[in-house]
């Protein structure tokens, strides 16, 4: 039952990433502004977080990672 909570939270999370369009104004933005990083925040970080948080939840879903 944990394990179907975490996935539901990484595929929620890779869908927001994934599809959350790369502006200044982004909560992905304000939070690296938040934490004093100088850092702008482009399309291909969008897919890797996004591609990433998948993976994780193919992998825990189909019990690599336990």
């Amino acid at each position: 039952m944990f394990n179907l909570f975490v996935i539901s939270i990484l595929i929620i999370n890779s869908i927001f990433w994934g599809f959350y369009p790369v502006s200044e104004i982004s909560p992905h933005q304000k939070f690296i502004n938040y934490l004093g990083l100088n850092y702008k925040v482009n399309t291909y970080f969008h897919i890797f977080i996004g591609l990433l948080f998948y993976l994780l939840s193919v992998l825990i879903s189909h019990s690599v990672i336990n």
